[in-house]
């Protein structure tokens, strides 16, 4: 099932999930210096990990049927859309991997040793950026899609 084929209170309920926590990772993200205390722990960022770990699949799935709503054989020429819908995928991929790998280190806090620790610094702040910004274009991409008319114009970007 596409997002196409979704009704759209259901497009737009995944839209505003997208956008409402990717709008809170970037937020949070820069307002963290201003009242985090400086201990190893951040409480407000376990619970918004959870947020971001649902809304993983659902960023997963837009982007998966985006791609695939393309076509293309391998002598199509590359349209913007194509290669917009080809990027978001597979940054998506990467985004999953990252974020599974910090969110299983977080959960499994024995096994970090030494630099592990000082990784989590650089990590977390670069995967935030990037979860945000394909929150954003999803579920820019899922608004815009549920917007127009069955059989129109849905080239959202």
């Amino acid at each position: 099932m596409s997002p196409s084929t979704l009704p759209t209170p259901v497009t737009l309920l995944v839209a505003a999930y997208l956008g409402g926590v990717g709008l809170l990772v970037a937020f949070l993200l820069m307002l963290t210096p201003t009242f985090h205390d400086g201990s190893p722990d951040y409480p407000v960022w376990e619970v918004v990990n959870w947020f971001m770990l649902i809304a993983m699949p659902l960023l997963l799935w837009v982007n998966w049927t985006r791609k695939s709503s393309m076509g293309g054989s391998g002598t199509d020429p590359a349209t913007r859309e194509y290669v917009a819908a080809n990027v978001a995928l597979y940054a998506t991929l990467g985004l999953i991997i990252i974020f599974f790998w910090q969110f299983l280190f977080q959960r499994f806090p024995e096994s970090e040793t030494g630099h592990a620790l000082n990784s989590h610094i650089i990590h977390f702040p670069l995967m935030d950026v990037a979860f945000a910004l394909l929150t954003g274009q999803a579920a820019h991409h899922l608004w815009r899609g549920s917007q127009t008319e069955p059989g129109g114009d849905n080239d959202a970007g």
